[in-house]
């Protein structure tokens, strides 16, 4: 079996980390009492399959991915030509000989964004349809207002990308009024199609590495945030999971993330952490859901000579912090990787599933990789490809 594919026996046996005792004498080697590496990584891809439980929006993965014919989900479809290439496309009907008015707002400030917006304009252009774009800058009003601009476009679909609750009911009314139909990606509204990234895996991948690492104990902090997202409320459960799970690794600090300018909050919270924990035992390593306030928190561990004592692992990473890993950086330690281009292309798919006349699944996840120290440079290639091929088509659509 592979380490990575949990033995569904365990699912029974591990609902949650309920019993700390219990999984510590599953983890470990009987004589050597040490982590048993493969027993490890069963265990936490349990672990976030069981914190998901039935699914965002109350269905298995399996009718997630595939919607029954009897619940009124249409027929797999045969894979378009263009998607043959695609081992993770989804069936696509094909054309009806219009084209399609399929509208998305885009916004500039997230590198990792951009790949996922890059390669959405590249699978809508290769199924032959007709995106509508509007630019917005981050925040929630520019999103809500980027959405009501759209709906006057004339379009059939919407993209509803990135968007919480807080922006997305607002404009539900006139959505439905219109008769447009709503996909998503990364947003949390249940009755939409979405495409996300795997919060709950990336989560216990990502604090496997860190858990693994530390031997099962040590002293931790974690920068995160609380009602941001969908992905990273998510990745906090599994994050106090794992704090249960293994009662001897210790959370000597949880720091609420700093807005708008998380990079500079993970600097000075750093900075006041190591102030208020200097001895070289004090602190072992740092996490979060997202790499903004580790990028702050590495310059300041730096700052403090403190490069090799500390190691950062987070879930979804930038430019930055990738190239920072790929280029041997001692203080990056781990980044459970997201896969944007496959969820831009996964959000075309959905979009003109819906716009042909067809039923796409509720949610479709994607899944990137951990990227660390022996496959970073491989993972760093890959990723600028993908960043030129974005910026490429970006530029032509309006991108200044």
């Amino acid at each position: 079996m592979s380490d990575k594919v949990p033995d569904p026996r365990y699912l029974t046996e591990f609902e949650g980390p309920k019993d700390g005792e219990k999984v510590r004498n599953f983890l470990t080697d009987p004589l050597t009492k040490k982590l048993n590496r493969r027993r490890f990584m069963q265990f936490t891809a349990v672990l976030g399959a069981s914190v998901a439980g039935a699914g965002v929006l109350g269905c298995t993965q399996q009718e997630q991915a595939k919607p029954s014919a009897a619940a009124g989900g249409s027929p797999a479809p045969a894979a378009s030509a263009a998607a043959s290439a695609d081992p993770g496309a989804l069936p696509v009907p094909p054309s009806d000989g219009k084209k399609h008015r399929i509208g998305n707002g885009f916004q500039p400030a997230l590198d990792y964004w951009q790949r996922g917006q890059g390669s959405w304009l590249i699978r809508m252009e290769e199924l032959g349809e007709e995106p509508v774009i509007i630019w917005t800058e981050p925040g929630f009003g520019t999103q809500i207002a980027g959405t009501e601009a759209l709906l006057q476009q004339n379009i059939e679909v919407i993209v509803l990308g990135g968007m919480n609750r807080a922006t997305i009911e607002p404009v539900l009314p006139e959505i439905k009024k219109r008769n447009i139909k709503p996909v998503g990606f990364m947003n949390e509204t249940p009755g939409v199609p979405m495409v996300s990234d795997e919060p709950f895996w990336q989560a216990s991948l990502s604090l496997g590495y860190m858990i693994e690492r530390l031997g099962g104990q040590g002293n931790i902090a974690a920068i995160v945030t609380e009602g941001l997202s969908y992905s990273h409320d998510r990745m906090n459960m599994v994050l106090d999971s794992m704090l249960k799970a293994f009662p001897d690794i210790k959370m000597v600090a949880k720091i609420p993330a700093k807005f708008p300018d998380s990079v500079k909050g993970g600097l000075e919270d750093s900075e006041n952490l190591i102030r208020r924990l200097p001895g070289k035992k004090d602190l072992q390593a740092m996490w979060s859901p997202f790499d903004d306030p580790l990028i702050g928190a590495a310059q300041a561990l730096r700052n403090a000579g403190k490069q090799n004592d500390v190691f950062l692992v987070c879930c979804i990473g930038e430019n930055v912090s990738m190239k920072a890993m790929a280029e041997g950086d001692p203080l990056w330690g781990a980044i459970a990787t997201s896969d944007y281009w496959a969820v831009g292309r996964r959000t075309a798919e959905i979009a003109v599933i819906a716009a042909r006349g067809g039923t796409p699944p509720m949610l479709t996840f994607t899944y990137g990789e951990l990227m660390t120290k022996a496959n970073a440079v491989q993972v760093w290639e890959k990723v600028q490809k993908q960043n030129k091929l974005a910026d490429d088509i970006l530029k032509k659509y309006g991108r200044k």
